[in-house]
């Protein structure tokens, strides 16, 4: 830690390490033995090795019974020195938040959402509307995770409010994609259009063009969820021109293969075949096989689409073969 010589910080361990050993009744008394050590270094030691909780066993020559056993046992002591020892009552929302984060990145949503409320509760108390904004959004993190889409919406919702009073509107706009999200897994499109469109607005008004880029694709999605094919395809176009600006290359193939689809659904069929071709070449050099498979299996349906059977068949047999090296890929990159 900075401004912490060694010995101060093995002194600090080798405390750390006799809490986590000893009994509870042995444990007032070290504590009353090392009030010098009871401070905001330690506290903040504590959270450091819960949060690189591979190395903590070792640095605190501890054996570890169970997986998560060293951690759970930092936890529970991180709660007790923040009881003993407060710089700030921010001090215990830190905890709170490092706690939560390592409990949602290890999908125990649970746990996570129970030190969020936590941290939520004092932002509350201390009149932080950012800090009670951000613990608001967390907890709706925790059940968005759980597939309670429903409940997350609520929460972001109540985030949100704060965010518009407070005008944090790169906040807001982080926010209303995992909003979107939620109102998509529940097939509410329309609204889902909606906050795109507010999140459209704000990348352009801070002009984040890689974020106006990706809410156009993402925005295109959902027009075509509602029929409105017209609109999708002018956020592909956009969203493809925007792509090619600032050298996002996968966005790019994906833009331009929504346009060719775009072009497909307006029976344009000889665009959309120009399209897709270009698409597919692209998708090759740059090894994108979701997109070459998805690029082949278009080409397949339009040249059905012309009745010419015989190149349908030979892309849909490409496709197929394509897809077959893709779920190979990605078994591999599992392990």
């Amino acid at each position: 830690m900075h401004n912490l010589n060694q010995e101060r910080y093995h002194s600090y361990l080798k405390l750390i390490k006799a809490l986590l050993n000893c009994s509870n009744g042995e444990k007032t008394e070290i504590l009353k033995l090392n009030q010098h050590l009871i401070d905001a270094d330690l506290v903040q030691i504590v959270l450091d090795l819960i949060q690189t909780t591979q190395q903590s066993a070792s640095i605190l020559s501890v054996e570890v019974d169970t997986e998560g056993f060293v951690c759970d046992r930092l936890m529970k002591l991180v709660r007790q020195l923040i009881g003993i020892y407060a710089e700030t009552p921010l001090q215990g929302v830190s905890a709170e938040f490092v706690i939560g984060n390592f409990y949602l990145e290890t999908k125990q949503f649970c746990k996570a959402k129970e030190s969020y409320e936590q941290a939520l509760e004092i932002f509350r108390k201390q009149g932080d509307r950012i800090g009670e904004a951000n613990a608001l959004a967390l907890i709706g993190d925790t059940l968005y995770h759980q597939d309670n889409f429903a409940l997350s919406l609520e929460f972001y919702t109540l985030s949100r409010t704060i965010l518009l009073e407070t005008n944090a509107k790169r906040s807001e706009a982080m926010l209303l994609q995992q909003m979107i999200s939620s109102c998509y897994f529940m097939s509410k499109y329309a609204q889902a259009v909606e906050l795109a469109e507010r999140r459209l607005a704000i990348a352009r008004e801070m002009r984040l063009r890689s974020m106006e880029a990706h809410t156009l694709y993402d925005l295109a999605t959902y027009y075509e969820a509602i029929g409105c094919m017209t609109e999708a395809g002018d956020c592909h176009w956009k969203c493809w021109e925007i792509a090619q600006e600032i050298g996002a290359s996968k966005l790019e193939v994906q833009s331009l293969k929504g346009l060719g689809d775009f072009y497909l659904n307006e029976s344009l069929i000889e665009e959309a075949l120009d399209i897709y071709a270009e698409c597919l070449d692209m998708a090759v050099q740059m090894g994108y096989i979701q997109v070459e498979a998805s690029c082949l299996q278009s080409l397949s349906k339009t040249y059905l689409c012309l009745g010419d059977t015989e190149m349908a068949r030979a892309y849909n047999q490409q496709s197929l073969k394509t897809k077959q090296a893709l779920g190979i890929c990605l078994v591999e990159q599992m392990f």
